[in-house]
């Protein structure tokens, strides 16, 4: 009997240990259940909502399933687990400051396929908390080492993403520009020295004090250099063209200048009738009281913005003027051009030297245009190192487990 009873004490015991075990296991893996860390932003236009572009910022680009398919081969977990398994354990919480919340009034969350939009009332957090739920049969070593892969790939991810030079930007290469007309040699040229000008303007928009490359060059100093070789090189190019009336297919390009011709006839009538529409508003409009008289039947309408509606119908008719007239010009000029290519008859031994000096002027202008464009790369290059690189995204805590 008595051993009967200790029999059973024991086996209650044993019931209490294995309950407090499990209990405690239960309770430890329940405080393990997400691994995370904090992620801070500092780029310009975060504190908006925007990304360093200028765009809409998404965090939740982080949970995008080819992107992670890249972080779980980097870590080393192919075939462990898969993209959406990940995508879906990954968690994301904005870091919001105590004051915030307490004025706050509401939080909404949208989602679409792979984004999702976060708001508070007006606030755009800069800082989030980033985590991965337990629940991928992972070791807590393994649960930390991913989490760490996740967050120095999206890192490098976010600066290869702001901070990279588009490599499609420029696209005129030697053999395509040689296919070009002569003419459109010129016109080919200059476009890609203005896409180059507004390329570097826009940095030096940023930053019109920074030098770079060994302190030796700033963002002005490159676009004056553009700039010379426009004005120089390329005007002497485009004066030997103009001189010669020079082309590969005569007839072809005066088919080309009257198709031109009636473009700009038709942009030329399109301007006039956008001129009297807005002096027929002019004339029915009285600046001082800012009213629009719409006829004599009609009681006539008070506008909103007073103090600049005349000056806006003023400006829309002048710029319809000048547009107008810029197409009457460049019509001139066209038939200029026709007339003088049907008298001009080129010697078969003047067009070859013409034709010599024309691609060799033309091929050397490109390569200055190449060389320029190396040094605005470099530059650029230089700029995100010293300025960007490592100060636009940080990790702010240490990884821990909740």
């Amino acid at each position: 009997m008595k051993r009967s009873r200790l029999i059973r004490r024991v086996g209650i015991v044993f019931i209490l240990l294995v309950l407090i075990f499990s209990g405690w296991a239960v309770a430890k893996n329940m405080d393990k259940s997400v691994v995370s860390t904090s992620v801070a932003f500092y780029h310009e236009g975060i504190e908006k909502g925007f990304d360093p572009h200028g765009n809409k910022f998404d965090i939740y680009e982080i949970k995008d399933e080819s992107f992670l398919s890249e972080v779980i081969k980097d870590a080393v977990f192919n075939g462990a687990i898969e993209p959406n398994q990940l995508a879906m354990a990954i968690t994301i919480n904005p870091v919001v400051p105590d004051d915030i919340l307490k004025e706050m009034k509401s939080i909404s969350a949208e989602s679409g396929d792979k984004t999702k939009k976060l708001e508070v009332k007006g606030y755009y957090p800069n800082e989030y908390v980033i985590g991965i739920k337990d629940e991928l049969g992972l070791s807590n070593d393994g649960m930390e080492n991913l989490l760490n892969t996740l967050v120095s790939s999206y890192t490098k991810s976010y600066y290869g993403k702001y901070l990279t030079i588009p490599s499609n930007r420029f696209e005129l290469d030697n053999l395509t520009l040689l296919t070009y007309d002569y003419p459109d040699m010129v016109e080919a040229l200059d476009s890609e020295m203005v896409v180059l000008i507004n390329y570097i303007r826009s940095f030096k928009s940023k930053d019109a004090f920074y030098r770079g490359l060994d302190k030796n060059i700033s963002f002005g100093d490159l676009e004056q250099k553009v700039l010379l070789l426009k004005s120089m090189d390329l005007k002497k190019l485009d004066s030997l063209i103009g001189a010669y009336r020079f082309t590969k297919n005569q007839d072809e390009r005066i088919e080309l200048l009257k198709y031109k011709i009636e473009i700009e006839a038709n942009y030329r009538d399109k301007m006039n009738d956008e001129k009297e529409v807005v002096s027929s508003i002019i004339d029915k409009y009285k600046k001082n009281t800012a009213l629009l008289f719409l006829g004599s039947e009609q009681a006539p309408v008070e506008l909103e913005n007073k103090s600049n509606y005349y000056n806006v119908l003023i400006s829309q008719y002048t710029e319809a003027g000048v547009v107008a007239s810029n197409a009457i010009h460049n019509i001139e000029e066209y038939y200029d051009e026709i007339e003088e290519l049907k008298a001009i008859q080129l010697p078969a031994e003047v067009y070859i030297v013409v034709k010599s000096d024309v691609e060799e002027l033309a091929i050397n202008i490109l390569g200055s245009i190449e060389s320029l464009k190396d040094e605005t790369h470099n530059l650029i290059n230089a700029y995100y190192n010293d300025e960007f690189y490592g100060k636009m995204i940080e990790v702010t805590k240490d990884i821990e487990w909740k």
